[in-house]
């Protein structure tokens, strides 16, 4: 459809100015960065070369923190091990900076024999706080994280790998007493101190009024082509407090893993995409199950929000 690079170039300097013209504090560099990693697949495909380009990016990637490693005095067998741990799409979704401290984090976690390790930093250009976990994965572990942070009033903007989170104002999440009491939550609720269920039920506030005003019909896409090894599912839907949680615990429900999840936010809007498999470490074929996995998700995403829409109605 945009048919040349100069056209593609031409509608991203729109996109940013029709945005910037919203009002002063619309534009931030979270949404900047989305659009940047737009323009550059985009790029990449319409050049023909995505697979390829790819590939190349994650060797370029490994081979530059191998360096970087080497340099700090890590041995060669550590460095293979490290690199060996993460999915392709780490190292072309972080920048060096970014992945040498998940390699410190993670290297100081392995020395301490410590079962759990929470991470933060500021980012004030893109205005949001990313927050990197790093211990034993178990079923529903991504989903009891998502609750812990729902729990302690972290709002959920962006997450591959690491979480990327707001207020609820949109600032950074970065006040001293609230990190530390979030890396408390994240603790009790992964020792099984904190009952999530119970939790979230009791500080489940009604929407905005602002929030009334959006109307996002609730949406469930299941594909089993997109990946030759899982099943992708994509959920659209309004944001509200706790929603990652509800989506990704009615998924543990339904005995799914999950591989990979990339979750972004678009002001009242949630763009989920995951990458399921079943108990069996198999993509979810049977279409009685695909059905009732597009139910209940979608029962999820409506939620108590939906409720409380159809109240004030």
């Amino acid at each position: 459809i945009v048919q040349s690079l100069e056209r593609l170039k031409l509608l991203i300097i729109l996109t940013v100015a029709d945005i910037r013209a919203v009002g002063p504090t619309v534009w931030n560099g979270w949404k900047g960065g989305l659009l940047r990693e737009l323009y550059q697949r985009s790029e990449e495909l319409m050049l023909g070369g995505l697979a390829s380009a790819r590939e190349h990016r994650v060797r370029a990637a490994q081979a530059a923190l191998r360096r970087e490693l080497l340099a700090s005095g890590w041995p060669e067998s550590e460095i293979d091990v490290h690199l060996g741990r993460a999915y392709p799409t780490y190292w072309t979704s972080f920048d060096m900076a970014t992945q040498l401290r998940h390699a410190r984090m993670v290297r100081d976690a392995e020395v301490r024999g410590a079962p759990l390790t929470v991470d933060s930093r500021v980012d004030s250009f893109r205005s949001v706080t990313e927050i990197s976990v790093y211990t034993s994965d178990h079923p529903g572990l991504f989903s009891q994280i998502a609750g812990a942070m729902a729990l302690a009033g972290a709002n959920i903007v962006d997450a591959l790998d690491s979480f990327c989170i707001q207020e609820s104002d949109g600032a950074a999440f970065d006040t001293p007493s609230k990190l530390a009491r979030l890396s408390a939550t994240i603790e009790q609720v992964l020792s099984g101190r904190l009952r999530l269920e119970h939790e979230l039920a009791g500080r489940r506030g009604k929407l905005p009024a602002r929030a009334h005003v959006f109307k996002v019909p609730p949406r469930v896409i299941v594909d089993n082509q997109a990946s030759s090894s899982h099943t992708l599912i994509e959920v659209n839907g309004r944001d509200r407090p706790g929603l990652l949680y509800a989506v990704t615990s009615a998924m543990t429900q339904l005995g799914l893993q999950i591989a990979s999840a990339h979750v972004s936010t678009y002001g009242e809007r949630v763009v989920d995409v995951f990458y399921v498999k079943d108990v069996f470490g198999l993509k979810v074929q049977h279409e009685r199950k695909l059905e009732q996995i597009r139910e209940r998700l979608l029962k999820a995403l409506h939620g108590p929000a939906e409720s409380d829409l159809a109240a004030a109605q």
